[in-house]
């Protein structure tokens, strides 16, 4: 009955209207139809109000979506590999998309990567991020931080020149990607700055700086085995028959991927994918540990290796390793490739990470390569004590350099321990 009330507004609606009209008629009471007819609109106007409201309320609630009772794998987060969070003072950084300047370094850094290095990184996810600090940004690896700095996006950075440089007005910080001693000015501060020596870059550039410099430490976890999948099929237009033979006949997918791996810890590029899968195909018998294969694979990109870290030169002033101490570790490693973890004495391995640690500053003191030789058996073992406090410092062996080069040591490490 209620609904078949609420339904009759219309009618209620024409009743009201008859007996208006009904009221105007000369010689019919006026008052009592007049009255009613007002009485049947105002009710009519009220249900089809009512009506209408409920029809709106029926059709809000279809169009929602149902909400979901049972848990669905949609609902399980994926996790960007890399990932740039922003604070709100940084979004405008990105706010034009693709012509964003900050966009296209970003763009331009994994060109150069992939040219240098050689592979596709996964792309850079950006977000906002409203909990950091108005003027920090962060960068994630699989959802870890990795890194991160701060930016003013209305200033300059200016770094300090090496030298003794003359004071400026800013605030003053440490440039993010290497830690050298910087100060944010004002963008009409450029000239005066650059006529002090100081080397002036965009907020944008100081954050596509960093991101290329974490992508380069981190290109090993980067490389996954999606990517090694992807670079096996693009050589596979080059060399079909190559790809065909090897893997994974007799290199697995699996041992390639961590092979690869292996070389951009040291950062070896891994472009010459060619001469690698050759090597480790002539290998068959290391192959159960690709640290077994890594000495064979590198010496056959030695060429590579060399130019990478001193161009054309054949004059290679270095740090060398005491033989004693040489021996001591090549005893420790034993018939392995690597010694393993925790083999080698703490007072060894905290003494050549001491040593390496000033090595190391002296040479880049004289503007030269942080580079390390050292005898074929320690290498791999050397340069992941090395790497620890020196991370881009380069282990080389000794069948590593060419035979026409000439080696000056700069300094001889742990002179100590052979002496004691």
């Amino acid at each position: 009955v209620s609904k078949q009330f609420e339904d009759s507004g219309s009618t209620l609606l024409v009743v009201g209207g008859i007996l208006f009209l009904l009221g105007l008629v000369p010689g019919m009471p006026h008052i009592p139809f007049i009255g009613f007819a007002a009485l049947f609109i105002f009710l009519g106007y009220t249900l089809n109000q009512r009506l209408q409201k409920k029809e709106r309320l029926a059709a809000e609630q279809a169009a929602a979506p149902t909400q979901k009772t049972e848990l669905e794998w949609s609902d399980v987060p994926v996790i960007e590999p890399l990932c740039l969070e922003l604070p709100y003072r940084l979004i405008p950084l990105v706010e034009k998309g693709d012509e964003s300047d900050l966009i296209k370094r970003i763009r331009a850094i994994r060109r150069k990567f992939v040219s240098e290095v050689g592979f596709l990184t996964p792309s850079v996810h950006i977000r906002d991020n409203l909990q950091l600090p108005a003027e920090t940004y962060r960068f994630l690896l699989y959802g870890a931080e990795i890194g991160r700095g701060q930016c003013l996006p209305d200033k300059l950075l200016a770094i300090y020149p090496q030298s003794d440089a003359q004071a400026m007005v800013g605030i003053e910080v440490k440039d993010p990607t290497y830690g050298m001693p910087a100060i944010w000015i004002e963008r009409d501060q450029r000239d005066e700055a650059i006529n002090k020596g100081y080397t002036v870059v965009e907020p944008a550039v100081v954050m596509a700086t960093h991101l290329d410099h974490l992508v380069r430490a981190h290109a090993h976890e980067l490389l996954g085995r999606q990517e090694t999948q992807d670079l096996l099929e693009h050589f596979k237009a080059s060399y079909p028959k190559l790809i065909e033979d090897v893997v994974p006949k007799v290199v697995s997918v699996a041992t390639l991927q961590r092979i690869l791996q292996l070389l951009l810890e040291e950062n070896v590029p891994v472009k010459d994918l060619r001469t690698i899968l050759e090597v480790a195909s002539e290998n068959p018998t290391l192959l159960a540990d690709p640290q077994g294969v890594l000495a064979a694979v590198r010496y056959a990109l030695r060429r590579t290796i060399i130019q990478e870290t001193f161009g054309d030169s054949l004059d290679f002033k270095l740090l060398g390793v005491h033989p004693e101490f040489e021996r001591i570790i090549e005893q420790t490693i034993g018939n392995a490739a690597v010694a393993q973890e925790g083999a080698i004495e703490p007072g060894l391995a905290r003494l050549f990470g001491e040593e390496v640690i000033q090595g190391v500053a002296e040479l880049e003191g004289l503007g030269l390569a942080p580079v390390i030789l050292t005898s074929a058996k320690a290498r791999l073992t050397l340069s992941r004590i090395a790497r620890r406090v020196r991370p881009q410092t380069l282990i080389l062996a000794m069948s590593e350099l060419p035979a026409n080069g000439n080696v000056t040591f700069h300094k001889v490490l742990c002179n100590r321990q052979a002496a004691g």
